[in-house]
C-alpha cells in the first residue's frame, strides 16, 4: 500500500475501541475508505457499491448507522488526539 493509505489506517485504527465487534469496526473502516474514493454525492448506496459491495447484502452496513450503539464523536477523539500530539511536537 502507500504510506498515506498506511498512515490513515493506522489512525483509523483507534476506532476500533469505538465499536463492540470486530466487523462493525471493520465495516466502518471499509466505508470510511469508500469516502475518500467515492466521487459525487456521497450516499451509503453509493460508498457500498464503491467498495465492491453492491452485489452483497447491504443490511449491516444500514445497521451500522441505525442500529449499533456507537457514538459519532468518539469517532473524532484518536483522529484529534494525533493531531495535537503532532502539533505539540512540530513547533
Amino acid at each position: 500500500m502507500s504510506p498515506l493509505l498506511d498512515a490513515l489506517i493506522a489512525l483509523l485504527a483507534d476506532w476500533r475501541q469505538v465499536f463492540r465487534q470486530q466487523r462493525s469496526f471493520g465495516r466502518a473502516l471499509r466505508l470510511s475508505l469508500a469516502q475518500i474514493l467515492t466521487p459525487g454525492q456521497r450516499s451509503l448506496s453509493r460508498l457500498i457499491a464503491s467498495s465492491g459491495r453492491q452485489d452483497l447484502d447491504w443490511t449491516a452496513d444500514y445497521k451500522l448507522f441505525s442500529r449499533s450503539p456507537w457514538q459519532t464523536e468518539q469517532l473524532f477523539r484518536p483522529v484529534i488526539k494525533h493531531c495535537l500530539e503532532y502539533s505539540n511536537s512540530h513547533p
